[in-house]
């Protein structure tokens, strides 16, 4: 990957039958669209560690890098923000363990989602083919 693709990270939660995504509704960057708990990994963090970070930041859950497995793709596409389209490079973690209640903002709203209605929401590219694989790490 080169320098060219904005650094991205993402997480999957899961519970029972459920996939915790984001609804991001007139944030700065993106809106009306869901995508997995996450964000732009800064410079002086590795992936896990913004991970973590993104996923306290976005939903108010807590965990550890330790707790964070990363999924084997990194996955690339298209993000349509508001200031234009950019090119992503994301890297997502499967959380397998995490503590405190899920909270969000006014244009962050974290929701748990049922798997089998994943399919019918506007998602930022490859949510659901890394929920897939994170279901397959369970």
């Amino acid at each position: 990957m080169t320098s060219e693709f904005l650094q991205v990270v993402g997480v999957v939660v899961l519970k029972e039958n459920s996939v915790l995504l984001v609804r991001h509704v007139n944030s700065k960057h993106i809106e009306n669209i869901y995508g997995l708990p996450g964000g732009k990994k800064e410079v002086s963090e590795t992936h896990a560690e913004a991970a973590r970070r993104e996923l306290e930041e976005e939903t108010g859950l807590l965990t550890t890098v330790d707790d964070l497995v990363p999924l084997p793709t990194v996955w690339e596409g298209n993000v349509a923000f508001k200031t234009g389209s950019r090119l992503c490079a994301i890297r997502v973690f499967l959380c397998t363990r995490h503590s405190g209640n899920v909270r969000g903002t006014k244009n962050e709203i974290p929701e748990w989602i049922p798997l089998k209605e994943v399919k019918n929401l506007m998602l930022l590219p490859n949510v659901e083919n890394a929920i897939g694989e994170g279901l397959g790490l369970v």
